[in-house]
């Protein structure tokens, strides 16, 4: 290529050669950098259009006052959302920054009602499901804790199919003030969040340890006296196999024995998985704990003392029929008051979380 370009001497030749060479490189590289460059940008302004456009906003708000403490702010509009179309439930959780330990619930808001996880730890307002904007707001009471942390807000819903969907953000805090955060371990106490994680793994290693106590009782039920359900909810029903005369206080007696009590039925869902299960060994009707033995007409439940309330009576029930109706029964159609001496089976209720 040289010798048809260059008519000078082979110096002069060989140095135009290399300067046209130079100068193409020189032009390409130009053009992949503009290109990189463009693109570049262009993927920063979706990201920032894309986060402009989120349904899903946490904020950190840190005090102005130093007696005052940290708060945290989710919100979430539908309007924005393009899979959540009816709002269920909004949740916030958070973990200790710098460590792998998993998410803990700190509250939830749903349409009826709100569930603060922590207590008097902190303040917990907001409200779902209330026109274009939702929202869960938490203030910590010290003006030391919350520091540290990685936040989540969950939102939980439905779609146009009724299909439920899910939409997250997650946003982290430093230090206090600006501080460092620390790995657990390294520093134990430079960052308050980790002492609130410790009280987060104790209160989860009891939970652990008192479910595992649940089902070494469970292995223990004598499975020739006790018929045994599937988990439901976190415990599991025993119906005893041979029927006998019915006593409140010598049957719940007999259910502590396997770790529980007589069943006391909580609310229609429990009240008809039971019911089912009832039915297995071939019942009309299985004695609870209900009773309004104390008070006629005042159903309470035996081990508990608890009122009896959101259960589905049979109709025309409860009746006291001659006046000595007193025990309660679970049939498949609904609760029965009947006497308390008959001869049937009964149903044991064994929580296991």
């Amino acid at each position: 290529m040289s010798s048809l370009t260059c008519s000078a001497s082979f110096s002069s030749c060989v140095r135009s050669t290399i300067l046209r060479s130079a100068a193409s490189s020189f032009q390409k590289t130009s053009a992949i950098m503009f290109l990189s460059t463009a693109w570049l940008l262009l993927a920063v302004m979706v990201a920032l259009s894309s986060q402009a456009e989120r349904s899903v906003v946490l904020n950190v708000v840190k005090p102005s006052s130093s007696r005052d403490g940290l708060s945290v702010r989710c919100t979430f509009d539908i309007r924005l959302s393009s899979e959540i179309k009816t709002i269920q439930s909004m949740k916030m959780q958070r973990r200790l920054a710098l460590s792998n330990i998993p998410y803990s619930e700190v509250a939830t808001i749903t349409p009826s009602g709100k569930v603060n996880r922590l207590g008097n730890e902190i303040t917990l307002s907001g409200d779902v499901g209330n026109g274009s904007y939702s929202g869960l707001y938490i203030k910590y009471a010290s003006p030391d804790a919350g520091y540290c942390t990685i936040y989540r807000c969950l939102v939980k819903g439905t779609n146009s199919k009724g299909w439920t969907k899910y939409e997250d953000y997650n946003i982290g805090t430093g230090g206090k003030n600006g501080g460092r955060c620390y790995r657990p371990g390294e520093e134990p106490a430079q960052c308050v969040a980790e002492a609130e994680t410790v009280k987060e793994l104790e209160k989860q290693l009891n939970e652990y340890a008192a479910q595992l106590a649940g089902f070494t009782n469970l292995f223990s039920i004598n499975k020739d006296t006790y018929l045994v359900s599937a988990l439901h909810e976190g415990r599991v029903y025993t119906m005893n196999k041979k029927t006998e005369r019915f006593s409140l206080q010598k049957m719940n007696d007999r259910c502590k024995e396997i770790g529980g009590y007589l069943v006391e039925i909580d609310n229609q869902d429990e009240q008809e998985f039971v019911a089912k299960f009832s039915t297995l060994l071939g019942n009309k009707m299985v004695y609870t704990g209900a009773n309004d033995i104390q008070k006629e007409g005042t159903f309470v439940q035996y081990n508990s003392k608890k009122l009896v309330s959101n259960v589905k009576w049979m109709e025309g029930e409860p009746s006291n029929y001659r006046g000595v109706e007193h025990c309660v029964v679970l049939r498949t159609y609904g609760l029965n008051d009947i006497m308390c001496g008959r001869t049937y089976r009964y149903i044991c209720e064994i929580p296991l979380v």
